[in-house]
């Protein structure tokens, strides 16, 4: 079978536009910042080997940027007290989707949802209007919250939406709403344990498990060296479920002399149970990603650190939700800088 042989973006063969031009942007304000080394384009998959091509990158070396709206084609600084987790500092733009972090109203029945199923779990507290069922929703939840399970005010954007209702969309072929939301997946939170450096590398949930018990079993959870990464204990709360493992980190490369770089992130694979409608150059295309192979695997100093598969976030009998898929939203990428 012969290659195709790629446009880049544009009209024609090579990627020239209808003038046969290149099209190429003056300044360092492509895509993949100039400085970024050749080296650095392409990057192995954590999970099967295969190289991945880089189609973004940002070295923040130029003295003197700022975010104010309107001054970077790219990123967007905020100028906010970030309240929801009693930040000390005030962000500044002239420093360093479905719902925004920061703006508390959009996350309101967003976070921490990735919920595309039509039942108890998208209503408030999951529980069924005027009842105390099920029974796993009012019982053995959160202590500091009179031991109920949740106290989200659920879904806004939810698959039981109704014709006519608010709701961006896409809509399925039968008439019905994907249910929408603001997922989220954390590269890391630091701590210290017993003087030594770790880090929790998570994702949020709604709706919620009963007693926040995620399906953790050998094919759903992989640690591929339990010496430097075991599953946090912390399973969550009335506003949302977690799945975190918790991982020592390399002290020599913030503590010694070594001057060496830790590298710490994520890979995933979204999931999702239905086909979803997009109009792709004026036709209707169906695609769909199955729930079988989708996971979350978290990075700790250049080597997996841990792995959730799907399944483990499946359709729990006692809460009587279905299953949670891997996000599958557009994902926003917060960086807060700090000197």
């Amino acid at each position: 079978m012969a290659n195709v042989q790629t446009t880049q973006g544009g009209f024609n063969l090579g990627g020239i536009n209808a003038t046969g031009q290149v099209a190429e942007m003056p300044g360092n304000w492509g895509l993949i910042d100039l400085e970024t080394p050749q080296e650095a384009h392409t990057k192995a998959d954590y999970m099967n080997g295969e190289d991945w091509v880089l189609v973004f990158s940002d070295e923040f070396n130029t003295d003197g940027r700022t975010f104010y709206p309107g001054d970077d084609p790219y990123w967007e600084a905020v100028d906010l007290h970030y309240w929801q987790t009693n930040d000390l500092e005030w962000y500044d733009p002239s420093g360093g989707v479905g719902g925004r972090a920061g703006y508390g109203a959009s996350l309101e029945g967003m976070w921490p949802y990735s919920y595309d199923s039509c039942d108890v779990g998208t209503l408030p507290n999951q529980t069924y209007p005027g009842t105390q069922t099920p029974l796993a929703a009012v019982e053995n939840g959160d202590p500091a919250n009179n031991n109920e399970l949740s106290y989200l005010p659920g879904q806004r954007l939810s698959a039981c939406t109704c014709s006519g209702e608010s709701h961006p969309g896409p809509v399925r072929a039968n008439g019905t709403y994907v249910g929408r939301a603001a997922p989220e997946i954390d590269v890391y939170e630091a701590l210290v344990t017993n003087q030594r450096g770790q880090v929790s590398q998570s994702a949020q949930w709604a709706p919620f498990n009963a007693q926040y018990d995620w399906f953790n079993t050998t094919d759903n959870l992989i640690i591929p060296n339990p010496d430097i990464t075991v599953l946090n204990p912390y399973k969550g709360g009335a506003f949302q479920q977690t799945t975190s493992g918790l991982s020592f980190t390399n002290r020599d490369c913030y503590e010694g002399g070594t001057g060496c770089f830790s590298v710490y992130g994520f890979q995933y694979q979204p999931g999702s149970l239905y086909p979803f409608p997009f109009f792709v150059f004026m036709k209707l295309t169906f695609w769909h990603i199955r729930f079988d192979n989708a996971y979350i695997t978290w990075i700790n100093n250049n080597e997996v650190a841990w792995t959730i598969m799907q399944a483990g976030l499946a359709q729990d009998p006692l809460t009587e939700i279905g299953p949670r898929p891997i996000p599958q939203e557009p994902m926003v990428r917060l960086y807060p800088p700090h000197n």
